[in-house]
Order: structure tokens, then sequence, then C-alpha cells
């Protein structure tokens, strides 16, 4: 999970940056996404992701889940890195700017057949 923490920070970062209150809850964060022009890429793959992240949480239907095999692919390359750089450009024009420290990519590791 450090990746999804790390974007959290830097998608913090930002709203700190630009004084974006209140922001305590994830609906408060959701709000401002939404309601900021500046950040309608962010809140473009952010909303994405919350209800992808929200069915695996609580859906007990597996066919409703991504299979493993495209996680990378769909939510990493697809939500995740596209998140990352919005919220990079954002920091960089910031005022005074913001820099965040470049991070390896993100990977899934194979998970091994449970054991039986």
């Amino acid at each position: 999970m450090r990746h999804f923490t790390r974007r959290c920070t830097q998608s913090e970062a930002l709203l700190t940056s630009d004084d974006a209150r209140p922001r305590s809850r994830h609906s408060d964060r959701m709000e401002i996404l939404k309601q900021e022009r500046r950040y309608q890429k962010i809140y473009e793959q952010y909303k994405m992701l919350y209800e992808i992240c929200h069915i695996a949480r609580y859906s007990a239907k597996p066919d409703h889940w991504i299979p493993t095999d495209q996680i990378q692919k769909r939510v990493i390359e697809g939500m995740i890195y596209p998140i990352e750089s919005s919220v990079r450009k954002l920091l960089a024009a910031s005022n005074p700017p913001v820099t965040m420290s470049e991070h390896s990519p993100i990977a899934i590791a194979a998970t091994p057949p449970p054991k039986k």
C-alpha cells in the first residue's frame, strides 16, 4: 500500500499548497477536486480509482473486481500514474513551487497460489 500512501501525500501537498479546506475526510477532498477546475484531470482519475477501491473493499462479488493480471495496466499505469503526473505539474506551478522526490515505478508482485 506504500504507493497509494505516497500519492495521497502528494495530493495532500497540493491541497496544502493551495490552502484548500476543509480536507479532513475523503468526501471533503473529493468535493474540492470536483469543484475546482484546476483539479479536473486529478478528479476524473481519482473518482475512478476511488470507485474501484470501494468495490474491491466492499463487494463480495469477484466478477465486479478487476482481474489481477490487469491491475498494473488499468489501475497503476492508467489511473495512479496520471494522478501523480497531474499533481506534480500543479505543484511545480505553485507559488512558491513545490517539488516531490521521485519514486521507483510501482509494480505488482506475482502472488503465489495459496498453499493447500
